[in-house]
Formats: structure tokens, C-alpha cells, sequence
């Protein structure tokens, strides 16, 4: 059976992006939420759990963020190299 190891490569450096974007973008707009809504609102809270699902999907475990992005370093340098 044929694998297309550089096909992979390819797929696998974009899900390792959406995966640190999301994050990260979970965070930013949770916090120019809560920056918006008063305390007293369950918006404020539900947006607070929003926020630390971003933060735990960057920095989960042993900072997942620094994995994701070696993962897109070492996904980029295999498909250059099956190039």
C-alpha cells in the first residue's frame, strides 16, 4: 500500500495550526468579552469558561502550545525534505 508521506506531512502541520490558532483566539475573544460584560451577568461567567477551554487547549499539560508548534516545525522540515 502506497503512504503519500509528504501528503501527511502537509495535513498534519495544518492540524497542528488550527489546533495552537484556536487556542489562542478561544482566549483573546473570551477575554475582549469578559472586558465587555459586567461581572454580575452569566454571560461574563460563560465567557470565563470559554476562556480557560482556550487556555487549556494551548497550554494543556506540559504546555501543549510548545509541542503544537514543534509539531508544525517538524511536519514543515519532512514535507520539504520528501519534496
Amino acid at each position: 500500500m502506497f503512504i503519500n508521506y509528504r501528503l501527511k506531512a502537509k495535513r498534519q502541520m495544518a492540524i497542528f495550526a488550527t489546533l495552537g490558532f484556536a487556542g489562542f483566539a478561544l482566549c483573546v475573544m473570551s477575554g475582549l468579552a469578559m472586558a465587555e460584560i459586567p461581572h454580575q451577568d452569566f454571560a461574563f461567567w460563560a465567557m470565563l469558561g470559554v476562556g480557560f477551554v482556550g487556555f487549556f487547549t494551548v497550554f494543556w499539560s506540559i504546555f501543549v502550545f510548545f509541542w503544537t508548534t514543534l509539531g508544525v516545525i517538524f511536519n514543515y522540515i519532512d514535507y520539504k525534505a520528501l519534496s
